[in-house]
């Protein structure tokens, strides 16, 4: 199993969003983002989502292997938006 570990933040000293991703209980990627200081905290929580499905391509599995997923955020706005995307 894959699983994404995501996060945002915004403060004083900036806008940021990091991704976590484990394979199999090891660490395959750890990426930080500085982001524009216009983003919000929701929307760089939405954005650390985005990335780390996006560098899921790039692991190194077998291209027969199912891929199971697992999404771990604390954004409590940006679940809600998950939960509910019918």
């Amino acid at each position: 199993m894959i699983r994404n570990f995501t996060d945002g933040s915004k403060g004083e000293r900036g806008v940021g969003a990091g991704v976590l991703i484990c394979f199999n209980n090891e660490l395959s990627a750890r990426h930080k983002f500085r982001l524009n200081h216009r983003f919000s905290k929701n929307q760089a929580e939405q954005l650390a989502i985005v990335k780390a499905l996006d560098l899921i391509n790039y692991l190194e599995i077998g291209d027969n292997k199912p891929r199971n997923i697992g999404l771990y955020t604390d954004g409590r706005i940006t679940i809600h938006s998950l939960k509910y995307a019918n």
